[in-house]
């Protein structure tokens, strides 16, 4: 007979997936009755030979959590579709999630929802240089091309007003950080 209660004394614990099946596995968690799945989603632009193009998969890749009762629902688990183990210390307990760790990440990335990451800067933002030949030049961002990971700056040079492209590698800190926007 298994025991199905959930409650908020039960543990989390972290799931260990097939490779690129996290949303597979967590499908096939939920169908169990007594298991709670949370799997926080991330989506991001990254470049192709097609241009840039918006994916989505796993905060955690390769990992999501579930709350169950070991003692009766770990075989059940361990059988789903995508899932490969439950995250262990040692050969005989598993490593459970404090529940406050769960319940921060869930109030930052509802179920159902996802994390965008996404440039902070945008053209007309003012840049540092921090590698190359114009190491320490301030520059204003004209153009962006995402799809090479490169913008095209305008700087004084020389006295003239001078456009290039580098790579945002190059750029500060300051103008080339990356956050993560619940959406």
């Amino acid at each position: 007979m298994i025991n199905s209660d959930i409650n908020h004394e039960t543990p989390w614990f972290c799931i260990k997936t097939k490779p690129k099946n996290e949303a597979l596995a967590r499908k096939a968690l939920k169908l169990i009755p007594g298991v709670e799945v949370y799997c926080p989603m991330v989506r991001f632009k990254r470049s192709t030979k097609r241009g840039p193009t918006w994916f989505k998969e796993a905060l955690f890749p390769g990992y999501l959590f579930a709350r169950f009762n070991p003692h009766d629902l770990s075989r059940w688990v361990l059988s789903a579709f995508g899932v490969s183990g439950i995250v262990q210390f040692g050969s005989s307990s598993y490593a459970s999630v404090p529940n406050q760790v769960i319940a921060d990440l869930q109030e930052a990335i509802p179920e159902g929802r996802e994390w965008v990451y996404q440039e902070l800067y945008k053209e007309g933002s003012e840049v540092l240089v921090m590698e190359g030949p114009f190491m320490g030049f301030r520059a204003l961002i004209t153009h962006l091309l995402p799809a090479r990971d490169r913008v095209r700056i305008l700087m004084d040079f020389m006295g003239r007003p001078t456009e290039t492209e580098i790579s945002v590698t190059s750029l500060s800190q300051e103008s080339t950080r990356r956050v993560l926007m619940a959406v």
